[in-house]
């Protein structure tokens, strides 16, 4: 154990080094760069700045020379120029890039075809007259441009003029700048490079010497820190086994010995923490062991009333079985029901229908009064067996559809001619409102008459005067028809109750109006069989809108007969 606490000391102290020096050294490296860097610049800097001078010297000294075309001259002043340091070539081109002369020194063979190839680039310089510096690194040249401008000079006098005289003895007067051409000179970069890397040299030898340095510096500094750190490790170690008396010695009052004075502390904190945490841990203990005898007798009681739950679910799904036979039972029982009682009641309509046209009753208005009440009756009761029988259909799921297209145009006008029949003497006002071009409906069209019925029946049933309006439009993939009248409205509260079976918004034996309370129901069940919804928008007082929708297409036939 001691052996491995010595081997992890030295790590530490190694690695605290190795941090260290390699902080110093990418230090000093950045330095190092940045300072050859700046070094870099200022030397290319100078010699720039070298060239642009003796540039312009030679563009403004040859501007004579070249408006002549004296190219020995030209020449001349190029001789002149090579004798500058570090030039190697300078050349001068008129304003159509044509070379006027061409001096070099100090340039052989292989080169000279390199030159050629900078004489030719640098014909793109641009023409504007700025200054444009190009580094060749591949031949070390610093090849630099400057337009020639001849201005014109002012006379003495206003009577003279001053004319310059051409190569053909020609007198010719200049009144506006002139762009002559431009003069290149190309420098040599072999000192700039020399100077650059005599200051590399420099700048790694000190740096070296700055790492050396810092790093000596550093083997000190660290042990001065590892020191403490492993002191504190160690108390750390002892702490963290359980010795919570043991305690790190403080040796400075930097933030070392701060942070170990602070470790000291904490010990002593949990020391006493410790302390306490055993007095609760007893207390704890006696209370979980009371809660445990209490949980005990609460599962005991759980289990109990599982055992309850369990059994009254059984009752409970032993009286759903037979509510659901009862159910189907009583809807079998309707439909049956319904069907015999429809089959006496057709003959009484019937036979009271033909007593109507017979003569002689008609000739007796005490007893053709009877007749016609006998026949209304026997129609009211009629469609209370045919409501009744359609909704045990449905419930049973016997009940059956037919798969057509048709134009639900003709079914709206064919049911607003039948409300027209059936609202007696009210002042009540039929209008419609249908979608040109609407598409065939695919489904069952009486169903749908029959839904239009229901609504349409409640509406001149709940509508003394004003107006109903039957509408159809196109809704995507459904067609959407509302039936709105300028009834009594319902409440809000209320419209829920009217698709509940048997059930009347006014259920007293007073209600004005009579009914079953089914119209609505099977409507309902109508529409969402043939995979549409229903849907009832009501204002109290001033009218309700009764709005369903039907799907268009090939869409409905997953729940549709086939014809």
């Amino acid at each position: 154990m001691i052996m491995q606490e010595k081997v992890y000391n030295k790590r530490l102290v190694y690695r605290v080094l190795r941090t260290f020096i390699t902080i110093i050294i990418v230090i000093v490296a950045a330095l190092g760069y940045l300072f050859l860097t700046t070094l870099k610049h200022i030397y290319q800097s100078e010699l720039e700045k070298r060239g642009d001078a003796l540039c312009n010297n030679l563009a403004f000294n040859s501007r004579y020379e070249m408006f002549i075309r004296d190219d020995e001259a030209m020449k001349s002043l190029l001789d002149g120029i090579l004798l500058e340091e570090d030039i190697i070539f300078a050349y001068t081109i008129d304003d159509d890039q044509n070379i006027l002369a061409f001096k070099s020194k100090g340039i052989n063979e292989k080169d000279k075809k390199l030159i050629d190839n900078i004489i030719a680039k640098g014909n793109r310089i641009n023409r504007t007259g700025k200054e444009y510096h190009s580094l060749k690194s591949d031949l070390n040249v610093l090849h630099i441009a400057k337009p020639v401008l001849l201005e014109p000079e002012e006379s003495k006098s206003p009577d003279e003029t001053v004319l310059y005289i051409t190569t053909d003895q020609t007198l010719v007067s200049v009144d506006k700048t002139l762009l002559l051409g431009y003069v290149h000179v190309g420098m040599s970069l072999e000192r700039l490079n020399q100077r650059i890397s005599e200051s590399e040299r420099f700048i790694l030898v000190l740096s070296i010497i700055f790492i050396v340095f810092f790093s000596f510096i550093a083997m000190l500094f660290s042990r001065t820190i590892v020191n403490p750190i492993i002191a504190l490790v160690q108390a750390t170690r002892n702490v963290s086994q359980g010795d919570l008396n043991y305690r790190a010695e403080v040796k400075s009052k930097d933030e070392i010995g701060l942070l170990t004075d602070s470790f000291n502390t904490m010990t002593e904190d949990l020391q006493r923490f410790q302390n306490e945490i055993l007095v609760l841990n007893r207390n704890l203990e006696e209370k979980i062991k009371e809660r445990t005898r209490e949980l005990d007798q609460t599962n005991q009681e759980l289990i109990r009333r599982n055992e309850d739950l369990q059994r009254m679910a059984r009752e409970l799904e032993q009286s759903n079985v037979k509510i659901r036979e009862a159910d189907r039972l009583k809807s079998e029982f309707l439909a049956n029901m319904s069907h015999e009682l429809r089959t006496p009641l057709n003959s009484i309509i019937g036979f009271s229908a033909l007593s109507l046209k017979d003569p002689e009753i008609v000739g007796m208005p005490s007893i053709k009064d009877n007749f016609e009440e006998i026949h209304k009756n026997g129609k009211q009761l009629l469609d209370i067996i045919n409501d009744i029988l359609d909704l045990s259909k449905v419930e049973a799921g016997r009940m059956e559809f037919v798969n057509k297209k048709f134009e639900i145009s003709i079914v709206i006008e064919d049911v607003i001619k039948t409300m027209k029949v059936i609202k007696e003497k009210k002042p009540v006002e039929f209008q419609s409102h249908i979608e040109e071009n609407l598409p065939l409906v695919l489904g069952d069209p009486d169903r749908i008459r029959q839904v239009l019925l229901n609504v349409g029946s409640n509406a001149v049933k709940f509508t003394d005067k004003g107006s109903i309006e039957i509408s159809a439009n196109r809704k995507g993939n459904y067609i959407q028809i509302s039936v709105k009248d300028t009834g009594v409205g319902i409440k809000e509260v209320d419209i829920p109750k009217v698709f509940e079976s048997f059930r009347q918004i006014d259920g007293s034996s007073t209600r004005k109006e009579g009914g079953t309370g089914l119209g609505m129901t099977i409507s309902k069940k109508f529409v969402e069989l043939m995979g549409g919804t229903i849907w009832i928008e009501s204002e109290f007082g001033r009218g309700t809108t009764v709005h369903f929708t039907i799907p268009i297409g090939p869409e409905v036939k997953h729940y549709l007969q086939e014809e």
